[in-house]
């Protein structure tokens, strides 16, 4: 007690627990990683191609826009369908309304015939399609050998906070000197879901975004491909 009486030696122990203090508070505060620190982490997507390989599953309305370039009027106003997608496990599901395709990962489509409550295969894949085809399936197009996927900025989308990522052929360029170039954007806030993907080709323009998307699967809408894999 009569150490601390002493003004000098109780303003010294002061200072000390003060800056002990700040120093604690210091490293108990939460530091925003950079994009440096996110790639070092195994526990999360570590780069584009896994942010695109790691889709959850999802059932949404899915808008389709495609345009033409029409010579040096440049590109014409397209035309627009709105289509139901949903994916689950290494599905992705397209009900156009008058047929239902289903898409595995080995890029084969089965289509389901309603009035004979069939499943059939529809097509096999075509290994020579172009290198873009399939980019409106990312989970599957992330797989594709040969494509360069790089992060090049952010982008809002129906006011959600995108990571925008550029997929690119190397030797992909038309006659006149145009790229090829496909754009996916990843939702940060639903769960890194590809809210928008467009294909830059030189003729020709196309995207699909999706909305009301709902993370809520119903089983019974995959049950029909389901049971036609199993039994294979």
């Amino acid at each position: 007690m009569r150490v601390l009486s002493n003004p000098f030696i109780l303003l010294t122990v002061c200072v000390w627990l003060c800056a002990f203090c700040n120093v604690a508070c210091g490293q108990s505060q939460t530091t925003v990683p950079t994009d440096k620190q996110i790639s070092n982490q195994t526990s999360k997507p570590t780069s584009p191609r896994e942010l695109l390989a790691t889709q959850p599953d999802f059932v949404a309305d899915e808008i389709l826009f495609s345009a033409e370039k029409r010579g040096s009027l440049g590109f014409a106003s397209g035309h627009r369908l709105v289509f139901k997608k949903a994916k689950k496990d290494e599905y992705y599901r397209l009900d156009t309304g008058v047929v239902v395709v289903y898409t595995d990962a080995g890029n084969r489509s089965f289509k389901y015939d309603a009035k004979r409550k069939k499943l059939e295969l529809d097509t096999e894949p075509d290994a020579k399609e172009d290198w873009y085809e399939g980019a409106d399936n990312p989970l599957f197009f992330s797989k594709k050998q040969g494509v360069k996927f790089e992060v090049v900025g952010t982008e809002k989308i129906q006011e959600h906070d995108c990571t925008k990522i550029r997929a690119t052929k190397e030797g992909a360029i038309a006659e006149d000197g145009e790229t090829e170039e496909v754009y996916f954007y990843v939702a940060k806030d639903l769960k890194n879901l590809v809210l928008a993907t467009e294909i830059l080709l030189p003729n020709r323009r196309t995207s699909y975004v999706l909305t009301n998307v709902s993370f809520n699967v119903p089983a019974a809408l995959f049950k029909d491909v389901a049971a036609k894999t199993t039994n294979s």
